[in-house]
C-alpha cells in the first residue's frame, strides 16, 4: 500500500512548483501497470538523450520549478501580511 501512496504523491502537481515530482525528476509521469507498456517509447527517447542534452532539460526543469517557488513565497508573503 505504502509504494503505492508514495505514486500518487509523486504524480500530483504541486502548487509551490506547478510540476509533480515526477515531472523535475524525469520530466514525465510514469504509468503504472499496464499502461507501462505505452509510455515506454517516451522513456526510451529521455534515455537517448545526450549528456549536454540531458543536462540542458535538467537546468531548464530546475529554473522553471525555481519560478514557481519565488511566485509562490511571494503569493504566501502578500497572505500572509494582508492583516
Amino acid at each position: 500500500m505504502l509504494p503505492l501512496a508514495e505514486y500518487v504523491y509523486n504524480m500530483s502537481m504541486h502548487s509551490s512548483t506547478d510540476r509533480s515530482p515526477f515531472e523535475l525528476d524525469l520530466e514525465y509521469t510514469p504509468s503504472i501497470s499496464l499502461d507501462f507498456m505505452a509510455n515506454q517509447k517516451q522513456h526510451d527517447e529521455m534515455r537517448s538523450l545526450d549528456g549536454a542534452a540531458f543536462i540542458e532539460q535538467l537546468l531548464a526543469s530546475l529554473l522553471d520549478a525555481q519560478d514557481h517557488l519565488h511566485k509562490a513565497q511571494d503569493s504566501q508573503m502578500a497572505e500572509a501580511n494582508r492583516s
